[in-house]
């Protein structure tokens, strides 16, 4: 099955390393499908994703939140996520 829309969103890890800290940032993809929801740790059915928003934390970043049944699930994202959410959106109104 074909992602509908991928929204990158980045994964920091702090490590120290010879007496060093040092920030590891990774790069990972939230998919949407018709169904459902993937990122690299989490799954959600359509359903039981209630709403999606975003907040902007400086120019560079913001961060998405998937409201579920679950809880609240946050990611860090690099650009404004409005196609993902408009993606979602239609979607939802199909259901």
């Amino acid at each position: 099955m074909k992602a509908i829309y991928s929204q990158p969103y980045l994964i920091v890890n702090r490590e120290i390393i010879n007496n060093e800290q040092i920030y590891l940032q990774s790069e990972k993809y939230i998919f949407l499908f018709v169904d459902q929801i993937i990122t690299s740790k989490d799954k959600f059915n359509i359903e039981e994703v209630l709403d999606l928003s975003y907040k902007l934390l400086s120019t560079n970043y913001c961060l998405l939140y998937l409201h579920t049944n679950q809880g609240i699930f946050t990611y860090k994202v690099e650009s404004p996520p409005d196609k993902f959410i408009e993606e979602f959106v239609k979607l939802k109104r199909t259901y």
